[in-house]
């Protein structure tokens, strides 16, 4: 699969990280039941970028041992990033979402089974820059 990081600061909501998905059954049914089951709990997201600028997010719940999901190779655009943490520095929530593109426009997905908002929240959110050493 490939994802995109798509970063959001909607107005009067949380800031929002979002994964952009090509097709949308991918973004309905990978890791549905993070929403289904543990929606109420709350998670935190890593970013890891690599010494080539690769990223990857790794995406954890913070009570579980075991639910976790790494997205690899995101395609992402590294001045928007910066700005996104630079302006959510103080953020203390955020959500994060699945998406895909219809007609020009981003929609958050609902999930495969039980037809829920693909949307969790976030408590905590890192960055680690990986020098290569």
């Amino acid at each position: 699969m490939n994802f995109e990081l798509i970063l959001k600061l909607p107005e009067n909501k949380l800031p929002c990280i979002c994964i952009l998905f090509e097709k949308e059954y991918d973004a309905q049914k990978l890791n549905y039941m993070f929403v289904n089951n543990y929606s109420d709990r709350f998670y935190k997201v890593t970013f890891d970028i690599a010494v080539d600028g690769s990223l990857s997010i790794l995406f954890v719940h913070s009570d579980i041992s075991g639910l976790r999901y790494r997205y690899e190779n995101v395609k992402y655009d590294t001045e928007k990033l910066k700005r996104f943490i630079a302006s959510t520095i103080h953020s203390e929530m955020f959500n994060f979402c699945h998406i895909f593109n219809h007609n020009d426009k981003h929609h958050v997905v609902k999930t495969i089974i039980d037809n829920r908002l693909w949307v969790l929240k976030l408590a905590k959110m890192d960055v680690n820059y990986h020098s290569g050493i």
